[in-house]
């Protein structure tokens, strides 16, 4: 929906809007058990401190996607990393102040609990998926999906 446009190779490009990408980039932060270098620049590249309306957004879609806390650890991380380099205003306030959910909470022990492994990841993941009516295919991918390619 309303999606941004990139000329790459003199090919136009229909890419996720700025505050999707952001949201998008700091899951990937987020979740990566070991985060590499490019995941923290990804957030600083997407959104300059002085970016005001597309911070906003990201709060809006850090909502929609049911996933605040997770783009809110992302923030604070890439925060963390940069200082005083990069620190947006209205996304540091909202990280800082915001505090989970216990379902947030029970998700994130899981996540990364005595069982942190690829298959609970997977299945920990795809319990936080919305809406509800896309668990079960992702389910099905995640276990048959896997049995095939270890066979």
């Amino acid at each position: 929906e309303n999606p941004d446009h990139i000329d790459m190779a003199g090919v136009r490009a229909c890419v996720l809007p700025k505050a999707e990408r952001f949201a998008h980039a700091a899951l990937h932060l987020a979740l990566a058990p070991h985060p590499r270098m490019m995941h923290f620049l990804d957030l600083a590249v997407l959104i300059g401190v002085d970016d005001h309306e597309i911070q906003s957004s990201v709060i809006r879609v850090a909502d929609e996607w049911g996933c605040p806390d997770l783009i809110a650890r992302a923030v604070m991380l890439s925060s963390d990393l940069f200082q005083e380099l990069w620190e947006p205003p209205g996304l540091v306030e909202w990280a800082q102040t915001r505090r989970p959910g216990l379902r947030e909470r029970l998700w994130w022990s899981t996540y990364q609990g005595r069982l942190n492994i690829s298959a609970v990841r997977s299945m920990t993941s795809v319990a936080a998926l919305q809406p509800v009516s896309a668990r079960p295919r992702a389910l099905t991918q995640v276990f048959f999906g896997g049995l095939r390619g270890a066979s």
